[in-house]
């Protein structure tokens, strides 16, 4: 995941390996067929709002 502006604070206020458990969900539930939105763009509000 590109860095937002936002990745500071996250990181400050979430458990240490958080996004490392997500990102192995959203590996299971990509793989098993087709979901919305695309995988690239799961956390796109993230990465394009300051």
């Amino acid at each position: 995941m590109q860095h937002s502006t936002w990745h500071a604070l996250i990181k400050q206020e979430l458990p240490e390996h958080y996004f490392a458990k997500i990102n192995a969900f959203l590996n299971e539930v990509y793989s098993t067929g087709t979901v919305y939105p695309p995988r690239e763009k799961v956390f796109n509000a993230i990465q394009t709002t300051p």
